[in-house]
């Protein structure tokens, strides 16, 4: 009995620029958003990345995924005392997640998102898009228990 690696990926982004041009044609009013977080700009890190790894045994398999966002910079004047070192650190987060197939038709899956709870970054009103947080890339949710049951037909 061993275990088989079915496959590890990581698919990964890298902010080279992120130019906003409020009014188009005028690059005079240009500005980069790559690295920051400000009134203008939506928390853009440098890099980030999801990172998965599974293995298989007969009819089970499980897995692991790595989500990554790197740290920002806050350009601003308002909410600073929110926000740790005028900008946001870089924030991972673990999900794991097994499966069992009863059958070539039905399969059990069962999972837990955000497993250590993680909280996302506290960033005053200014810059948050829901409840003094970013929603959209930071785990606004906290740990999720999920399961589900799929039948092929």
């Amino acid at each position: 009995m061993t275990f088989k690696t079915t496959g590890y990926f990581i698919n990964g982004y890298y902010s080279i620029k992120k130019e906003v041009e409020p009014l188009l044609g005028d690059t005079d009013l240009a500005y980069d958003c790559s690295g920051v977080i400000s009134t203008d700009c939506f928390a853009s890190p440098k890099w980030r990345h999801t990172s998965n790894i599974n293995y298989l045994r007969d009819d089970w398999r499980v897995g692991m995924k790595w989500r990554y966002y790197g740290a920002v910079d806050y350009e601003g004047a308002a909410d600073v005392s929110l926000i740790d070192n005028d900008g946001i650190g870089s924030y991972s987060f673990i999900d794991v997640s097994g499966s069992y197939s009863f059958t070539e038709y039905l399969t059990f899956t069962g999972g837990i998102n955000n497993i250590f709870d993680k909280e996302p970054p506290m960033v005053g009103n200014t810059v948050a898009s829901n409840a003094n947080n970013v929603a959209g890339f930071y785990d606004t949710l906290g740990r999720f228990v999920h399961v589900s049951f799929n039948l092929k037909f």
